[in-house]
């Protein structure tokens, strides 16, 4: 997701998503840890999409 769509977000909609993002990350870790997924590289998008989330939430609340 991109960073201009997240900002249009409000800061409990982006931890929604943070939350649903992480359980994502658990399942494809655990996926991959039981037998090689296809696209191991989706891990790592998965993981850079959780920090940008992250970054653009703390920078809302850090706003008010």
């Amino acid at each position: 997701m991109e960073a201009a769509k997240i900002r249009e977000y409000t800061p409990e909609e982006i931890t929604n998503l943070i939350s649903e993002e992480v359980k994502l990350l658990a399942n494809l870790r655990y996926n991959n840890y039981v037998s090689k997924i296809e696209n191991p590289s989706r891990i790592r998008a998965i993981k850079r999409n959780i920090a940008r989330m992250k970054t653009i939430l703390n920078e809302k609340l850090t706003k008010n």
